[in-house]
């Protein structure tokens, strides 16, 4: 849970943007946490522009928190080595635009059967 909202403490982000980011974190996880988070207050969804998607947001209850994950974070980031996890720079992929999610092929749709 605390991934998801130190990705959120950047900025509010689609579901898809999410996925992305957690790319090992099945579907059906993410969204429990994200369900999880907003049920408890900590975190906001709206739907975007017209569009279905919706965008997640830290809700004013958790804003407190943005110290606190940005300290997590950082001792996560500078302690990593010592218990041989490589960490990446995703914080910094989502300062930039918003990703945009990517279209289904008609192929990549009729692929994907249970």
């Amino acid at each position: 849970m605390c991934r998801n909202l130190c990705y959120l403490k950047v900025r509010p982000l689609r579901y898809a943007e999410l996925r992305k980011l957690i790319p090992k974190l099945s579907d059906k996880m993410l969204s429990q946490r994200l369900r999880e988070l907003t049920d408890s207050g900590l975190v906001s969804h709206t739907k975007s522009d017209g569009n279905k998607a919706e965008v997640y947001a830290l809700a004013a209850r958790a804003e407190s928190l943005s110290r606190i994950l940005g300290e997590l974070y950082s001792w996560g980031d500078s302690n990593a080595a010592k218990f041989g996890v490589k960490v990446g720079r995703p914080l910094k992929v989502i300062e930039g635009p918003p990703v945009e999610p990517e279209p289904v092929s008609p192929q990549r749709a009729t692929s994907m059967e249970p």
